[in-house]
């Protein structure tokens, strides 16, 4: 697959990966294992993420998704003092 086959959304804290796998048309093989068609998966993400900062790369046929917690959300430590 290339880069422009995959169709990537993310709407609210739900983010949908969808595309289509041609089918191979050479017929210089014995046997083959992958499959072909459409496809579709849906991920429920956390809501702390920041929508404007998310980012795909296609890269050696690894299709990789960031998608970056809000700094605003993010937890932080609170130090416990001794009386």
């Amino acid at each position: 697959m290339t880069e422009k086959e995959f169709d990537i959304k993310l709407t609210g804290n739900v983010l949908t990966i969808s595309g289509e796998r041609k089918a191979d048309t050479r017929q210089n093989f014995r046997r083959k294992e992958s499959w072909h068609g459409r496809f579709l998966r849906s991920f429920t993400i956390p809501e702390t993420i920041d929508h404007d900062r998310a980012r795909a790369e296609f890269k050696n046929g690894v299709l990789t998704i960031k998608v970056p917690r809000n700094a605003a959300q993010k937890p932080r430590a609170i130090l416990v003092s001794v009386h």
